[in-house]
């Protein structure tokens, strides 16, 4: 339980401290053909459950939800916060709620569950290549789950907004900056890492985690290879990105040969 409280403790005082850059970015409505669906969704906290076609077997997939009293779907924003290792979407949702409300923010969390996407290669490195390094069809990159999931809170709150910030925590952290390198994110305005532990890094046309390190180890290549030959690399329209990491995390890891 300690362990739990000072995670939360942590989690807070991050959210605070992003939350002022969150709504430092400008707002984008989308409201060519999208009709304002009906509100599905009680304010307060939710869960939704949807069919998600990506990963181990095509299923059902859930979502946590905080929608603030005072959000609107007209003209309210989105904030998605991934989960770390311990895939406890139940945990962020709680934390970041009382960020949601203060802002009037959509808090979307999506649960990336072990048994439906295990281990890194599923989750943190979003299923680009299976465990023998094969390079796995870009319709099957757990990256496109994230944007599923998204638009399933859209239509189940009537959400006219169609962009969205993007927070991950630890190996979400890791996920959410894969997700930007490989697809480009053009539905988000603004990517937070934090605390991801491996920073993927351009070198050579390969991508691998050069990030630093609070234990002297050596560090395993990304399996992402292929990251700077995407065209995505280039379309990406980002231009608000954060990186964080923690009090001890300063010493660069030795560089991996490519």
């Amino acid at each position: 339980m300690l362990r739990y409280a000072r995670t939360i403790a942590s989690l807070r005082g991050i959210a605070a401290g992003i939350a002022g850059a969150i709504l430092m970015v400008p707002m984008v409505m989308v409201l060519e053909g999208r009709s304002t669906a009906q509100n599905d969704l009680a304010a307060g906290r939710d869960v939704l459950r949807y069919f998600e076609p990506a990963g181990v077997t095509p299923g059902p997939m859930d979502v946590f939800i905080h929608k603030p009293t005072a959000w609107r779907p007209q003209d309210g924003r989105l904030l998605v916060v991934l989960h770390g290792a311990d895939r406890n979407a139940t945990l962020l949702r709680d934390t970041w709620r009382p960020i949601a409300e203060r802002y009037n923010l959509l808090l979307i969390v999506p649960e990336f569950s072990e048994a439906k996407f295990p281990g890194t290669l599923w989750y943190n490195l979003g299923n680009v290549t299976d465990a023998a390094r094969r390079p796995q069809p870009k319709a099957a990159w757990t990256f496109h789950a994230l944007d599923r999931a998204v638009d399933a809170v859209r239509q189940a709150t009537g959400a006219v907004n169609d962009r969205f910030q993007l927070y991950g925590f630890s190996a979400g952290a890791q996920f959410a900056h894969r997700y930007l390198l490989l697809t480009g994110a053009p539905r988000v305005d603004l990517v937070v890492a934090d605390s991801g532990g491996g920073t993927p890094c351009l070198i050579r046309r390969r991508t691998i985690p050069a990030a630093s390190a609070a234990r002297p180890r050596r560090r395993r290549r990304s399996a992402l290879p292929w990251a700077t030959r995407s065209s995505s690399m280039s379309g990406s329209t980002i231009r608000n990105r954060r990186i964080t990491s923690g009090p001890t995390d300063t010493r660069p890891a030795p560089a991996a040969k490519v």
